[in-house]
């Protein structure tokens, strides 16, 4: 592993205004992800998007050509130092949120970035390493795809079946389409199918809460039993052990069958 600087690996350069783009199919990137389609690229080479203003840790990668607005800077990658997705992935895992210049909206200047050390295999390691990245990337975005098809299947299913009620007949056809009898219901002011019935979710299942408890009512009784809330789950996913709540051996057998934290959870 080597160390560098970004400034060795990369040319950081401006974002420019986008009102005067025509609409096109060109992709121009702000700092929160693509806002349009323009008519003219700035940059038509693989880059880094690293956010001017905005969210800090929304670093993107561009392999087309694009156009990025005055939020955002795009980089000219070094490619005889470093493979750009290799360091895309890299910069993406950094906690840039110290290097913020801004008193207010978050902000990031070039020397802020220049000056963030990396360390690199061999170029070569590089590539090797990005190869994978890059299919599993493909991987996750078509799941991501098939995901969004299906849940648009099953909303046009839903819309389909109980709102207009073209749900099959005993007949596999659509039941209003075919001529199916719709009643007037007073509660929902609306025809529904005739069998139908209006019921409260009450009826049919149980809801079960979770734990609700004031930490006035918590009773520092056995030290072997206390709960566990939200303040008490970090950012990076550990446990925080040192503010705890106890509560008394009635309220942890009475809690425990559904809600008790074991090895593995």
């Amino acid at each position: 592993m080597r160390s560098y600087k970004v400034r060795d690996l990369l040319k950081i350069r401006n974002g420019k205004d986008h009102k005067e783009l025509k609409e096109g199919n060109i992709p121009v990137f702000g700092s929160g992800g693509i806002m349009r389609f323009g008519d003219r690229y700035l940059y038509n080479k693989e880059s880094i998007l690293l956010p001017r203003k905005g969210t800090l840790s929304n670093i993107q990668w561009v392999d087309e050509p694009f156009w990025t607005v005055d939020t955002l800077y795009y980089t000219e990658i070094n490619e005889s130092l470093v493979d750009g997705y290799f360091l895309y992935s890299y910069l993406t895992n950094l906690d840039l949120s110290k290097l913020n210049s801004g008193t207010g909206v978050p902000s990031m200047t070039f020397d802020s970035y220049y000056d963030i050390e990396v360390f690199l295999p061999e170029l070569s390691a590089q590539k090797q390493v990005s190869n994978v990245l890059k299919e599993v990337k493909e991987k996750i975005d078509l799941n991501n795809r098939i995901n969004a098809e299906l849940e648009s299947m099953a909303k046009t299913l839903y819309d389909y079946w109980f709102v207009q009620f073209d749900f099959p007949n005993e007949n596999g056809k659509p039941y209003k389409t075919s001529g199916g009898k719709l009643v007037w219901n007073e509660e929902l002011k609306r025809d529904i199918p005739e069998g139908w019935e209006v019921e409260n979710i009450s009826q049919c299942c149980s809801i079960i809460d979770c734990l609700h408890s004031k930490k006035s009512e918590l009773i520092f009784e056995d030290e072997d039993s206390y709960l566990l809330q939200l303040e008490n789950i970090l950012d990076n996913g550990l446990i925080d052990l040192i503010k705890k709540y106890y509560v008394t051996k009635d309220e942890y057998k009475k809690w425990t069958s559904r809600i008790e934290v074991i090895d593995g959870d």
